[in-house]
């Protein structure tokens, strides 16, 4: 199995570094090191991780209704490379309109990609 049966799976392999997708690591290497899983069950595992991950932001992202999460904190750092976007925040405080705070950390870091746009290659071929 590989990330190449994914659908846009280079969006998702960021998880691999997120905090639970380190996790999901140091726990798979340590299951192998003690002998209780053998690494073609560590790779299945891994994949079956990053599979979901791009089921669920899949569906998220066609879902009807949206919310919208204001952000507010104080931007520490930015850096744009390869088509992707990387922000640190400090005191982060996501927010509803109606001002509920949802989430809040002392520092938060968004990793983004940056999409394809779809709607001017669509643009142009109904214009031919």
């Amino acid at each position: 199995m590989s990330t190449e049966d994914i659908p846009n799976a280079d969006l998702y392999l960021i998880f691999k570094a997120s905090s639970i997708g380190t996790a999901l690591q140091d726990t798979l290497d340590t299951l192998q090191v003690e002998g209780k899983i053998d690494p073609r069950e560590a790779d299945e595992i891994q994949f079956a991780f990053e599979r979901a991950m791009a089921k669920r932001f899949q569906e998220f992202s066609n879902a009807k209704d949206k919310i919208e999460l204001f952000l507010d904190g104080k931007l520490g750092m930015y850096r744009y490379c390869d088509n992707v976007w990387t922000l640190c925040v400090e005191d982060a405080v996501f927010s509803t309109k109606e001002g509920d705070a949802l989430i809040s950390s002392k520092d938060l870091r968004i990793v983004a990609c940056e999409m394809p746009n779809t709607s001017a290659s669509n643009s142009t071929q109904r214009r031919r």
